[in-house]
């Protein structure tokens, strides 16, 4: 298969520990006195009280550092924080013989930004004497660059991920003997007054020996294990209803997919359902419902009895309600920022994005209270969290003096509070993390939700499917469970095949103007889907590499090795020139036979484990733009 990996083999070590500047002192955890307090260490260095807690996996470890001011005065100034300053060292023998100039090499995946290639991974080398940097972009974490990274020596290496919903950064250095890395909130510059107390960033820490891919996959079950997920669980399947349609419309809809023979998991109701819009808003390209984002009142001209009959028709379609909110943004014009412009950091040139101050004790509440009010009013199932905004300059535009920093640890920690409590009063919840797609993708977010609509790519009508299969292939090497929609309109088995991952978001009903007719296909792909679902969160292997260009193969392996079975899905792409490819599996026990089953009619084939690791399975497509779906599973062995 097309590989990343470095062909240079050596063990390596590593080294974590973690750093900040206090009144000018460069201070290192090493060298401060520690105490064990069960659950976590303390330490304190005058007036400042360092708190780290530990969580261990299997051989993975998570920390988090505190910092509370225990004193009656303000802090001295605290700054330049790097929750994780560490290094990686290699043996000597690594830089001798034919393994000349670098052996470390730094992996890391694009974020989300709109675009065909959202979470393709890059890598680089880390030589000695150069510096590699990288942040999150706007206070929106996976925006720019996915905070997940992987420190990689051929077989060996670490995975690095980074728990901070808002502004990080990581930098990487070659050194003599291996590579240094550090990372933290970006540009923190404060002092503490009496009493506050502050979290930064978590790190996670995954060490592999048995190659990326294992590596990779072990980081997947960590996240499932984070969410209180098993590989094989399965996520949602909902149908999707654009909530600034009618509810008349959107029981109609429910009730003709039903009669197509899909009974969604979950309704999947997205904006436009909220505050006292007198104007039609008929998809997402409409700013209406923008300008009532912030008015979480339910719109009664289209939904007279406040989604009631809505929430009725989908209890009795055997589905659960999934809501939309954006709490964090609202429009200049809506009641709550009248009412209390306090509780907003503004900006005048831009009245769509008034930025709620989440670490407000009133505006905390406010938004607490609304959103529990509506969940239970409707019984909603999944809490669809949006954040369509870059909150950082503003955080940076109120923050003065040396307070810099504050106003975002400040909304972050807000945030996670936000969401812990909803799930504590809420068990059943499940939480969609949704920031213009994918952009708030980070260790701590992952932990607490999924990303059901990984990137915005595919809101545009005629946005090709060979996007939604690169951002499938590229985040699933590290995360175990995302999602993305089908093409709002009817299209082909290509197309519908290219939206398969863990969830899956149904569209052919979204909107009024683009509703699908009553159609066998539906029933059939719907049928094929749920046949495989339960391999997306199992090991994943990109064994058709990265390209994401129109003239490459794209695809995918999902292996279950408790069931010892697994999907293949391979595409053609419109340009590809080969109408066929040999793929080296990966997995797979070698003296093993597997008998694989084509969704495409084609006759059932066996081969051995050895064959298939070895030489590869083959893969025919004569046609451009087409797909092959395989399913295997070990007969013998």
């Amino acid at each position: 298969m097309p590989s990343l990996l470095t062909e240079v083999q050596f063990e390596i070590e590593m080294v974590l520990d973690f750093s900040f500047i206090y009144g000018g002192i460069r201070y290192f955890g090493r060298d401060l006195p520690f105490i064990d307090a069960g659950s976590e260490e303390i330490c304190r260095l005058h007036s400042l009280k360092i708190t780290r807690r530990h969580r261990y996996y299997e051989s993975e470890e998570e920390t988090c550092y505190s910092f509370e001011n225990a004193g009656e005065t303000d802090s001295l100034l605290l700054e330049s924080i790097c929750d994780a300053d560490g290094m990686v060292s290699v043996p000597d023998s690594a830089f001798h013989g034919e393994a000349t100039g670098s052996v470390i090499r730094l992996f890391g995946a694009k974020g989300s930004d709109w675009s065909r290639l959202e979470f393709t991974p890059f890598s680089n080398e880390l030589v000695q004497g150069e510096s590699l940097y990288f942040s999150g972009s706007g206070g929106r974490p996976s925006q720019s660059v996915l905070p997940f990274f992987d420190i990689n020596g051929g077989r060996e290496g670490c995975i690095l991920a980074i728990g901070w919903t808002g502004q990080w950064f990581a930098g990487f250095s070659g050194e003599q003997g291996g590579a240094h890395f550090k990372c933290g909130v970006e540009n923190v510059s404060l002092r503490l007054r009496p009493k506050e107390k502050i979290r930064t960033c978590s790190v996670f820490v995954l060490p592999y020996k048995n190659g990326q891919n294992d590596g990779h996959n072990a980081f997947r079950r960590a996240v499932l294990s984070a969410l209180g997920m098993r590989a094989g669980a399965c996520a949602p399947l909902s149908l999707s209803l654009w909530g600034g349609t009618t509810s008349a419309y959107m029981t109609e809809a429910i009730k003709r997919a039903r009669d197509a023979g899909f009974s969604a998991e979950y309704i999947w109701i997205d904006a436009g359902w909220h505050g006292e819009s007198t104007n039609d808003c008929p998809d997402e390209f409409t700013d209406e419902w923008s300008k009532h984002t912030g008015d979480w009142r339910i719109n009664k001209r289209i939904h007279p009895d406040g989604l009631q009959s809505v929430a009725r028709e989908a209890k009795q379609n055997g589905s659960k309600l999934l809501l939309w909110f954006e709490p964090e943004r609202a429009h200049s014009d809506t009641p709550v920022v009248h009412e209390h412009p306090e509780w907003f950091f503004r900006t005048e040139q831009d009245e769509f994005r008034n930025l709620l101050h989440l670490g407000d004790p009133q505006a905390y509440v406010y938004i607490l209270e609304t959103l529990c009010s509506l969940i239970k009013e409707l019984g909603v199932a999944c809490y669809r969290q949006d954040m369509n905004m870059d909150p950082l300059p503003l955080w940076e535009k109120y923050e003065g003096g040396e307070r810099k920093g504050f106003l975002q640890i400040e909304h972050v920690q807000a945030l996670y509070a936000l969401w812990d409590t909803l799930k504590k009063e809420f068990p059943h919840l499940i939480i969609d993390n949704c920031a213009s797609g994918g952009r708030r993708l980070d260790w701590e977010t992952c932990k607490r939700s999924v990303p059901l609509w990984r990137s915005d790519f595919p809101c545009a009508f005629d946005a090709p499917s060979e996007g939604a299969q690169i951002h499938g292939i590229g985040l699933s090497w590290w995360l175990p469970v995302s999602g993305t929609g089908t093409k709002a309109e009817m299209t082909d088995l290509y197309d519908f095949r290219s939206a398969y991952a863990a969830a899956l978001n149904v569209r052919f009903f979204t909107y009024e103007h683009t509703a699908a007719p009553h159609t066998e296909k539906l029933v059939r792909w719907i049928d094929e889907y749920k046949k495989i679902r339960s391999f997306f969160t199992e090991d994943y292997y990109p064994v058709f590499g990265f390209d994401g260009s129109d003239s490459a193969w794209g695809g995918w392996q999902y292996h279950s090795p408790k069931k010892g079975a697994g999907i293949l899905g391979a595409f053609r792409r419109p340009e590809c020139p080969d109408d066929g490819m040999t793929v080296a599996l990966e997995g797979l026990e070698k003296e093993a036979v597997y008998r694989f089953v084509s969704f495409d009619a084609l006759p059932p084939v066996q081969y051995s484990g050895r064959m298939l690791t070895e030489k590869g399975f083959p893969v025919c497509i004569p046609e451009k733009k087409s797909s092959r779906l395989f399913l295997y599973k070990k007969i013998s062995g």
